[in-house]
């Protein structure tokens, strides 16, 4: 049987493990609303003081004065990838084997407005429409050229390869306070 002190060391050694995993998931894509929600992290949600309070914690837009909010941020992903492509795959010869590529630079805007109104002292609506994640890249040069037989019919694309992700959220909500500590918050994600 192992002892009580091996247990816990093993279930936070396995526990590091996993949130190290989980923190490299997102790579360059910054998701989230709000400047000062993305500048504390995960934190915000306690406090929830501002009109993202509509994505974080809808509970926050209870007691907050009217107010029309508008956000403006650019996503500018940065990629390096080195192929690495052994000669035996068919099809795969005509890639820049062991030559550093860079995809093309190119900006992704995601904006956000936020609405928060009070109906009376206890009760707030609030309405969010913003792009909580945006995310893509376009490689060129990726590869030498066309495959052999590649014919005539089809031109040859200028682009190797190119993803593009956006996503656009609508939260309306309704926040009650039922009293200085405790707030009540319902919101929907469309």
């Amino acid at each position: 049987m192992l002892k009580p002190k091996w247990m816990i060391l093993g279930g936070l050694s396995l526990s590091l493990i996993l949130a190290a995993g989980c923190a490299t998931a997102g790579g360059y894509n910054l998701a989230g609303v709000g400047p000062k929600a993305l500048a504390m992290s995960g934190a915000f949600r306690a406090i929830a003081d501002d009109w993202s309070a509509a994505y974080w914690n809808p509970a926050g837009l209870a007691g907050q004065e009217n107010k029309i909010s508008l956000e403006g941020k650019s996503l500018f992903p940065m990629v390096w990838l080195t192929p690495q492509v052994s000669s035996s795959y068919a099809g795969y010869e005509n890639y820049r084997n062991g030559i550093e590529q860079t995809c093309a630079a190119k900006a992704y805007p995601v904006p956000g407005m936020g609405l928060v109104y009070g109906i009376n002292d206890k009760l707030t609506a609030g309405l969010g429409v913003f792009a909580p994640s945006a995310l893509g890249a376009v490689w060129k040069d990726l590869y030498t050229g066309p495959p052999y037989n590649y014919g005539n019919t089809v031109p040859y694309p200028e682009e190797g390869w190119s993803s593009d992700l956006k996503v656009i959220d609508i939260h309306p909500t309704l926040a009650y306070r039922v009293n200085y500590c405790l707030r009540l918050g319902l919101g929907l994600a469309v």
